[in-house]
């Protein structure tokens, strides 16, 4: 298995363990702009997850944390916040390309 497939299967499963919260009553729907910005997030870290350097540990567990407090913002409905997580990680990304 590559490592880019291993990244993606990871942030699957991030996405899926977002959806299993206390909020399950609730039909949870991620705005637009949530989804765009996490999808283009998570191109990014597969980037770098192509990329398979050992100094790139400590970034991608920086970066997969970020991504899951956005991801945690968007699903409690708090785009705003959400969006600048998600500018923050971009940053974040490019910084360490």
């Amino acid at each position: 298995m590559s490592v880019a497939a291993v990244g993606l299967a990871v942030s699957g499963a991030v996405i899926y363990a977002s959806y299993r919260t206390d909020l399950t009553d609730e039909t949870v729907t991620y705005s637009r702009a949530c989804q765009d910005a996490d999808h283009a997030r998570v191109a990014q870290l597969v980037q770098i997850l192509e990329r398979n350097q050992p100094t790139d540990a400590a970034v991608l567990e920086r970066a997969v944390y970020a991504l899951n407090i956005a991801r945690r913002h968007c699903l409690y409905g708090w785009s705003d916040v959400a969006e600048e997580q998600y500018a923050w990680l971009n940053q974040w990304l490019e910084e360490h390309r």
